[in-house]
């Protein structure tokens, strides 16, 4: 099995640390580094940039975060088939990430009692892959070439991961995940806000961005239907009754028509004294 190298001290923070599942994983932008540079210094190194963060994206969606999926017919085909992107790819790079230090084989030495785990996601596609390979022994020619080069390293340059044990989920509620506006929705929105269809359509689509989109804690409550009628009450029309508007120009420009006025009168009356 393969993993990807200090995984808790690079792609873990806080906020991860507290979460039994991830749905996004934080990636250092330091672009000046040799690793880096190492990797995209390449014929291929764009291709070979989006095969390192798909890795990292699958990598975060496994059972014991950072390793990588396993399989008979090799890690390159399993990441392949996860990303939906070209096994050759994988082939290419991993045993150049193996060289660089950005991914080891795991080891019964550097495999440590307190990783991070979460749970496992409904996908068919985390759940390590069957089938059938056409080589010899544990793995393909391309693991073989990751174990060799992973191997040629220091110990001394690659540290122990500083794994940190899973906190309980202390978080109340639940995400949203209602992909459609629901009968009962729709009805509150009609009936008690004076919403049309249409307009529901839209706020509902508004509201479920809205929310899906927020991390965390935030992201979570514990009855969602009542949050979706304290949005269409801030949104109806007839919330604080109709509305006057003041037109300030058109005060202004009757205050100026009073002043001219007084100030005709004003003439007439020295007129008619004189």
């Amino acid at each position: 099995m393969f993993r990807v190298a200090n995984w808790v001290k690079n792609f873990e923070n806080s906020k991860t640390k507290e979460l039994k599942r991830l749905d996004w994983v934080p990636v250092p932008n330091k672009m000046e580094g040799a690793g880096y540079t190492e990797l995209v210094d390449h014929p291929n190194g764009a291709a070979h940039l989006g095969a390192w963060l798909a890795i990292l994206e699958i990598a975060s969606r496994q059972t014991v975060r950072g390793n990588l999926p396993e399989s008979s017919t090799g890690t390159a085909k399993a990441l392949a088939r996860i990303s939906r992107l070209p096994v050759s790819i994988f082939e290419e790079v991993l045993p150049r990430l193996a060289a660089i230090g950005w991914v080891e084989q795991l080891t019964q030495e550097n495999q440590q009692p307190d990783e991070i785990r979460q749970i496992p996601t409904d996908d068919a596609e985390n759940p390590p892959l069957k089938g059938k390979g056409k080589g010899k022994g544990n793995g393909t020619e391309g693991e073989k070439d990751i174990a060799s080069l992973a191997s040629q390293a220091p110990p001394s340059d690659r540290p122990a991961l500083a794994l940190v044990p899973a906190k309980e989920n202390s978080e109340k509620g639940a995400r949203l995940t209602i992909e459609v506006l629901p009968d009962e929705w729709a009805e509150f929105a009609l009936t008690s806000c004076g919403f049309d269809r249409a307009k529901a359509e839209r706020v509902f689509a508004e509201f479920r961005d809205y929310w899906v989109a927020l991390p965390g804690s935030k992201g979570r409550k514990s009855n969602w239907l009542a949050t979706w009628r304290n949005r269409c009450r801030a949104l109806s029309p007839a919330r604080d009754g109709p509305k006057q508007f003041v037109d300030r120009n058109q005060r202004r420009r009757e205050e100026a028509v009073q002043i001219a006025g007084l100030f005709r009168n004003l003439d007439d009356t020295t007129t008619r004294s004189m």
